[in-house]
């Protein structure tokens, strides 16, 4: 415990190499951005930061090296893909970690603006089975999954049953 006291009070700095390579890194995650993905933010670039300086301060150096900023990316490449996978994609998305992955996200948009069309201005209440087979023509949906997004749907209040087997927008 001595040592690890000891260690908390070195405040070790960041070179200008592994600077470079904690910003190539970050700047290469940012850039494999897309539609169906969240990638890191400048939050993830200071946790990249402080995982370097965390390592220097053990092996109490007084500089924060290359090798340091490697290891560091290493854990966070790790827990990316351990934890931050989105299961329906097998891609790293961070929208794991925040809650909903994007794929899923943006699978929810779809599911509301079928919903919304065939619903059209009058607000006319959506036949289960006609909606069903809508989102199947988009071909994200399966004949299940539609059917379970409704009733997940249901549960979550983002549309109602206003009469039995017809949906409606809330």
């Amino acid at each position: 415990t001595k040592y690890l006291s000891y260690a908390k009070r070195s405040s070790p700095d960041l070179t200008k190499e592994a600077e470079e390579k904690i910003l190539e890194y970050y700047l290469q995650m940012r850039n494999v951005e897309s539609e169906e993905m969240i990638t890191v933010t400048p939050r993830q670039l200071e946790g990249i930061i402080r995982l370097s300086t965390a390592r220097a301060r053990l092996l109490m150096k007084d500089k924060v090296e290359e090798e340091d900023a490697e290891r560091a990316i290493f854990l966070i490449q790790s827990m990316l893909q351990d934890a931050g996978v989105d299961v329906n994609t097998g891609k790293v998305d961070l929208g794991v970690l925040q809650g909903r992955p994007r794929s899923e996200v943006s699978k929810m948009q779809l599911f509301m603006d079928v919903l919304k069309s065939m619903e059209g201005d009058n607000k006319v209440a959506v036949e289960e089975r006609a909606f069903v087979k809508e989102l199947e023509k988009t071909e994200k949906f399966t004949e299940e999954e539609a059917r379970n997004y409704i009733r997940r749907m249901l549960r979550e209040a983002s549309i109602y049953e206003s009469k039995p087997g017809h949906y409606n927008r809330v």
